[in-house]
């Protein structure tokens, strides 16, 4: 037994040696459009080190090697090799690049989008990142060529035009055809959300819940929406849901980290954002978190490079999501954490662009503008907190009196 646990360590170390030293490329994706459902191959090489051997779902005992994202979306992998994978696009999946995440090395993405037709972008990370699969429990399908699928393509339409609210109007329109349609409930979260609307977002999503309960998409929605409300224990609690149902996805993982260190539960933090660098490295929201944990923990000389990281993830990711309100105010966030505060500016200036209702991000502003002796500036943000957040505005207040 010990010879062969011996062997086996040494193929795997081996294995992994091989990825390491040969950096994963995709050389093709075919097709390079489709809906959710659709089986789609990459060729290229390096994702994993089965040069003789092979991953296929449906004699796996093990998880995957690895992830193939669609726009930030984790897709159903089929069959793995070091040369070759096959996917299906996920629900929730939206137009732009494809990624392969080999645990261990950095993402390789696609120099060119893969086109999901009639899409909303998602939030991506570990706002609103799918899991693959199909809907469970009583979830329905939206029937092809109905009223409800004009409905959808439209609020797509609008939604892409950052017209949120006339998107929410077109899917709940739609919910008279398709009342159980956890396309349209996902959709109507996180278009609630853009708009900083998150106790709907929240109410849409636990439908999503009660109709698909081991959906790992609608905790991860919950978690973040939860945060966002400052409920932290349910954000701990959805996190904990998505980590079980999808125990390969990073983004459940930097949730629970997230909501950890919001509780001051610093070791649990740890080991959440380490499982979430493990499974996606160079990630900048988990970096952040985890440097946030060490923070809790007084380990100052781990905190620094930490969040350099982040910087440098959060900007990368802001490269495939520029019209993210999240990513700039986490980046706000990592900028403001190394003391580049004119940068924190103009993050959280690009956040509340996009999204107005941004409570969080007015209220960090108005303290960064704080930290520079900018106290006129942050007076303004504090006006614009008494409407959406008394209680913000209120905190902001002492802060400025204090200074």
């Amino acid at each position: 037994m010990r010879t062969s646990l011996l062997l086996s360590l040494l193929i795997t170390l081996a294995a992994v040696a091989l990825a390491q030293g040969r950096p994963a490329r995709i050389g093709s994706i075919v097709p390079t459009f489709g809906e959710p459902g659709t089986t789609v191959t990459i060729r290229g090489a390096g994702f994993m080190g089965y040069e003789s051997g092979s991953w296929v779902k449906e004699t796996a005992s093990e998880a995957a090697p690895g992830s193939v994202e669609f726009n930030g979306v984790p897709g159903d992998v089929l069959y793995w090799r070091d040369d070759l994978i096959t996917v299906k696009v996920p629900i929730g999946a939206s137009t732009g690049p494809v990624s392969v995440v080999v645990r261990g090395a950095r993402p390789v993405s696609s120099n060119d989008a893969f086109e999901v037709p009639y899409s909303t972008p998602n939030a991506s990370s570990s706002r609103v990142p799918a899991a693959s699969g199909n809907p469970a429990g009583g979830a329905t399908e939206i029937p092809a060529g109905s009223d409800a699928e004009g409905l959808l393509r439209r609020g797509a339409e609008a939604f892409i035009r950052r017209d949120y609210r006339t998107a929410i109007t077109q899917w709940e329109s739609a919910l008279s055809s398709a009342p159980n349609s956890v396309e349209l409930l996902e959709n109507i979260g996180i278009a609630y959300s853009r708009l900083g609307l998150y106790a709907d977002a929240i109410a849409a999503t636990n439908k999503v819940v009660a109709l698909a309960p081991n959906h790992p998409r609608a905790y991860i929605s919950l978690s973040w929406f939860y945060s966002m409300s400052d409920q932290h224990q349910a954000s701990a609690d959805a996190g904990r849901m998505a980590v079980k149902n999808a125990p390969n996805n990073n983004a459940g993982y930097v949730n629970l980290c997230r909501a950890y260190n919001d509780l001051s539960r610093f070791e649990d933090a740890l080991t959440a954002c380490k499982r979430a660098l493990e499974i996606k490295p160079g990630d900048g929201e988990a970096s952040f978190y985890l440097g946030r944990a060490y923070q809790g923990l007084k380990q100052s000389s781990k905190i620094g490079p930490l969040f350099q990281k982040a910087v440098s993830g959060l900007l990368e990711s802001i490269k495939e999501r520029p019209d993210d309100a999240d990513e700039y105010y986490l980046l706000g966030n990592a900028y403001n954490e190394t003391d580049q505060h004119d940068q924190a500016v103009r993050s959280y200036l690009r956040a509340i662009d996009l999204k107005s209702q941004f409570p969080q991000a007015r209220y960090n502003l108005g303290v960064t503008y704080c930290m520079m002796g900018r106290s006129k500036d942050a007076l303004e943000q504090h006006e614009q907190l008494k409407r959406l957040d008394p209680l913000r505005a209120a905190k902001l207040m002492q802060i400025i009196k204090e200074k």
